[in-house]
Order: structure tokens, then sequence, then C-alpha cells
């Protein structure tokens, strides 16, 4: 039974649907032929149309310059979100802000003008936003950004941009070990946090090992890249050519035991969880770079995915609301943004709507529509005129 179920069952990494371990084994025959394609490619010089280019300290990042086919999601120069160039500074009277972070902070899934930062400068002509935010990064590689492209960026106000998801990938190396349904590699670097040393030196950084998207892809053909980056990855499993992966109750039995380990909201709610401590770590860090940087204020906005606002429409209570408290507690202004979405939500829902239905008015599948954005602009332009 065990051998059949590997056989037939499991064959191509899936039980009706849902991915199974080994998670991060790239010795199957897609990830082989996606890096023999993408090889053939960069040695010939035909760089194809991406959105994400391979960048030695963050892991990925903006391709500059890139325009989609469809208009809707293009870069500038520098990789930021638009196709405006920034002056190096801002024109007299106007306030610069600058968005790092993810995907709600890039506006995954809506055109360019939709995204929460042009909503901003829509309702506010004395704003201006450089939106450094990509999609797929941890609270890590923001921090990253800042050090490596923001410390120009004459901005007034910067802003971190936390969604609660997060807090899970700041502790990953590879992506697809901590989401099994990402299909893409997500090699990225990471800090550990060392709570004996002295503050400025807590976050040890852990560098990617790909300084080249070549070297990245060739390791894939050469079978050594899950263990170049195992070190330092709680998601890592046993070696893939253990005798114990060849029996499919394990890779279920491991499947169903590591979802747990991979649950963010249960990182949130323990007290003691390393992960919750490495967080309020690169926050604070983010704030005494940006401020050292010469930005007079700094701000976090928390992002609820749509399952939990759909928790907080219920009537359900936010298990993230102590992450506020402590940035207070450490000077840092936050801005929790999942009261002015499901408020939003709750104006846009109609008779008949249950809690997930209400939420889903302000999103489109995992990230936010325009009208979410604009809820986010609103409740971002009136928390700067407070600061």
């Amino acid at each position: 039974m065990d051998l059949a179920l590997g056989r037939f069952a499991l064959s191509d990494g899936e039980l009706a649907g849902r991915p199974v371990p080994p998670y991060g084994d790239m010795g199957e025959d897609r990830f082989r032929l996606q890096a023999e394609i993408r090889l053939k490619a960069l040695a010939q010089g035909a760089e194809p149309t991406r959105v994400l280019a391979h960048d030695a300290d963050l892991g990925w990042t903006n391709a500059p310059g890139f325009r989609s086919p469809d208009g809707r999601q293009c870069f500038n120069s520098k990789g930021l979100r638009g196709t405006k160039e920034h002056a190096p500074r801002p024109a007299p009277g106007v306030l610069r802000v600058a968005l790092f972070g993810e995907s709600f902070v890039y506006g995954e899934e809506v055109s360019d003008g939709e995204e929460f930062g042009s909503a901003l400068e829509a309702l506010d002509p004395g704003i201006e936003v450089l939106n450094f935010g990509v999609s797929g990064f941890g609270t890590d590689q923001a921090l990253l950004r800042l050090r490596r492209d923001g410390r120009e960026s004459a901005a007034e106000v910067v802003c971190l941009g936390v969604m609660l998801e997060n807090i899970s990938r700041n502790l990953s190396r590879f992506t697809r070990l901590r989401n099994p349904y990402i299909k893409g590699l997500g090699i990225k670097p990471r800090f550990l946090l060392d709570q004996d040393a002295p503050p400025a030196e807590r976050l040890v950084l852990i560098a990617s090992p790909f300084a080249t998207e070549v070297s990245l892809w060739e390791s894939v053909l050469a079978g050594t890249l899950p263990d170049r980056v195992r070190e330092h990855d709680p998601f890592a499993e046993r070696p893939y050519d253990d005798l114990l992966w060849k029996s499919s109750f394990y890779r279920l039995w491991t499947g169903w035991r590591g979802s747990a380990a991979r649950d963010y909201r249960t990182m949130w709610r323990d007290e003691a969880s390393p992960a919750y401590s490495l967080l309020l770590a690169l926050a604070e860090a983010f704030d005494v770079e940006a401020r050292a940087a010469g930005a007079r204020h700094t701000l976090d906005l928390l992002f609820p995915p749509r399952e939990d606002l759909a928790h907080l429409v219920g009537g359900g209570a936010p298990f993230w609301d102590r992450f506020a408290r402590d940035l207070a507690a450490r000077h840092i202004p936050c801005l929790d943004l999942a009261p002015a979405l499901a408020a939003r939500a709750r104006e846009l829902s109609v008779p008949g709507d249950d809690a997930t239905r209400t939420a889903y008015r302000v999103f489109l599948r995992a990230h936010l529509n325009a009208e979410g954005n604009a809820a986010v602009a609103r409740a971002l332009r009136d928390r700067l005129r407070a600061l």
C-alpha cells in the first residue's frame, strides 16, 4: 500500500491538489527543465520579460524598467512602482513618503495608479510617494532594501509594511520550504537574532549563497541547492536521499506535522515565539536606520490577510494587537489597517454576506483590490496629518 500510494497517488508531489513533502527537493523533472531553459536563455543573452530579477543582496527585486505587456504594472529605472522618475529631493512644500515591504505595499493584483501609494498622492497633491515594495519580501528584505536603496530617498516619512504572514517569512531562506504552494525558487537572505549581543549587533545577517542567477540554476541541475540553504532554515527537511522519503506514509505524516510549524498565527500568539522576537528586532532596526538616513518620522503599517480580516469582521479579537503596544514601548508608531479595511468592507457588503464574503469586498484574490487600497490610502493620509 505504501509503495503503491507513492507510485500512483503522490508521483507528481501532490495529493488532491495539495503539495506533499519533500517540499525542497529540486530533483523533479519540471525543475530541471526550468533550469535548463533559463540557463540557455541567460547564455544567449536574451533576458525574457520578468517582473522580478535575481538580486545578490536581496534574493530578488523589481526588475528596473520593467513594463508588463498589458501596461498595468511598471517600474522606473530604480525598480520603484510606476513610471515616474523622482528628483533627488522633493519639491518645496511636498511631503515625501517612502514605502518598504512586500506585495501589499507593492500593490499586487492591481494596476499602476490603484495601489495605495498612488491613491495617497491622488488624495493629497502635497504628498509624494516612493514605493519600494517588492512582492514576496520578508521584513528582513525590506530592511536590506532600505539599507541599500532607500538611504538617498530624502523621504521625511519612511513606512515599513508588515503583512501578518511575514512573521514566518523572516525565518526562511528558501520560500518553497516555508510555503510549498510557491512554484518558484525564492532563495533569500535572513537574519539571526542574538539576544546576548549589544543592541546594534543583535541582528546577524545570513546572506544568500547565490551571487548570480546562473549559479542558482546551476545548483538546481547539480542537485546541491537544498544543502546550500538548509542551514539556518527551521523549515528545512532531512536530506532528500534519505530512505524514509521512499515511504508515502512518512511523507504524509511529515506534511501534517509540518503544517502546524508553519502556522503564522501560532507564531503571533506565542508569547515566547522566536519569530515574534525577530520581527520586533527587525522593526526596531528599520526605525533606527531610517532615522539615521534622515527620516523625521517612521511608521509601521500592519496588513491583515483576507482570512484574518474575515475573523475581525465576524467579531473575533485581533491576535496581533500586542505588536502596536510593543512598538509603542519602543517609541515606534504603528498603524493597524485592519479596522479601516473592515469598516470599508462592511460599507460595501450586501444583504446575505457573511463575514468571509464581507471581507472579500476589499480583496481580489489574495491581495487588496482598488477599494481596499483606497481605504488604506485614506487611513494613511489621516495618520500622516497627525504626525
